[in-house]
């Protein structure tokens, strides 16, 4: 895994009190949780790397600005494969339309949530989309003989 960072979508220039805790947290594990706005992500989502965001939405003022202002920028994103969204939240999920099923870059969690299991859950899921990434795509060649005539 040669990226382990995780940014941590801020609403506002303000950090939240848990976020201090939450960041400890993911050092334990070994990954770096980085405070980034809106405006940061769509500077870096180049398609070079991609990035694993982490969002919470906390409080119904959060969740409305979550709603208004990123939802629609970080649904293309997320369809197109940029980022690896993780929404933790006391409200819905995401619509992300009828093809949701077939996306494996959005996880979404229900809080309260322990925070280990949370970042070690955010480390397996790095992890196992490192080995996919650089896992062979096609097929395997061919077992069987064709019959000399």
């Amino acid at each position: 895994m040669e990226q382990n960072w995780v940014y941590f979508l801020k609403f506002n220039d303000d950090l939240p009190e848990y976020y201090f805790t939450l960041a400890q947290t993911f050092t334990a594990v070994g990954l770096k949780l980085l405070p980034v706005s809106l405006a940061d992500i769509t500077k870096f989502a180049d398609g070079s790397s991609k990035m694993h965001i982490l969002c919470l939405t906390k409080n119904s003022n959060d969740y409305q600005n979550f709603i208004k202002s990123l939802k629609p920028q970080l649904l293309h994103m997320i369809r197109s494969n940029l980022v690896t969204f993780y929404h933790l939240s006391s409200y819905n999920k995401l619509n992300l339309g009828h093809n949701s099923t077939k996306l494996t870059n959005y996880h979404f969690t229900i809080l309260p949530v322990n925070m280990q299991l949370l970042a070690s859950a955010v480390l397996t899921y790095m992890q196992r989309e490192s080995e996919n990434a650089n896992r062979w795509p096609g097929g395997k060649r061919g077992a069987h003989q064709v019959a000399q005539l």
